[in-house]
């Protein structure tokens, strides 16, 4: 009696499962990461010994180094551009805080400036950033 030679199948990896695992971690790691704002230059805040901070709901941070250069959500402008800026952002709320985070070494007048600029756009709550003691 004579048989037909058998037909071996060439063994193959199934990548199936292992997409499968990968698309599961990577919906993991993209769920689970918090993202960080750093901004572009390091400002070193004054500190106050009052533990009574205010924070509004909207509020928008604009950053100034010692420099007097600005800086908000990771984007330098100057201060031409920061009026257009506010505008921008009271467009979205209407209820706009504007927080001021200064360096300690700066001039007082830069924040008045700053704080001048945002009356005229109509922003009625600024707040100015500190560190607590």
């Amino acid at each position: 009696m004579r048989f037909l030679p058998s037909r071996r199948e060439v063994p193959r990896l199934d990548m199936t499962p292992l997409i499968d695992v990968i698309f599961q971690l990577l919906l993991f790691f993209m769920l689970s990461t918090t993202f960080r704002n750093t901004p572009s230059f390091e400002v070193q805040l004054p500190e106050v010994s009052s533990d009574q901070m205010m924070q509004e709901d909207h509020s928008w941070t604009v950053m100034v180094s010692k420099e007097g250069r600005l800086s908000a959500e990771n984007m330098e402008f100057s201060k031409e551009q920061l009026a257009d800026k506010l505008k921008e952002q009271l467009r979205q709320h209407s209820q706009l805080a504007l927080v001021i985070e200064a360096d300690e070494g700066l001039s007082h007048g830069v924040v008045v400036e700053l704080m001048d600029i945002a009356q005229e756009v109509g922003i009625s709550s600024v707040q100015i950033g500190a560190t607590q003691k």
